[in-house]
């Protein structure tokens, strides 16, 4: 009953498999990085801190950004390999 355009219930099985290893491997490198951009906010927070208590009579007002504005560029695999080597 199968056409030669469908796949066999194995070869789904595997195709299926090889995706899901892929996608597991890209959802560490995304771990990573978003581990990285969590410690980078931690000590920007820290220098924000420090530099108003040091100097407290030179507040910035805090500016809102809408989310629409704010633009997050997609990275490539490349890039992420780059990152993490």
């Amino acid at each position: 009953m199968t056409t030669e355009n469908q796949a066999t219930p194995e070869q789904l099985l595997v195709s299926f498999k090889e995706q899901q290893k892929t996608v597991g491997e890209e959802l560490q490198k995304l771990e990573i990085e978003i581990n990285k951009r969590r410690e980078l906010f931690v000590k920007l927070q820290g220098a924000i801190e420090g530099i108003t208590i040091l100097a407290p009579e030179t507040e910035v007002p805090e500016t809102e950004v809408p989310e629409e504005s704010i633009e997050v560029p997609e990275a490539s695999p490349e890039a992420v390999a780059e990152v993490l080597s």
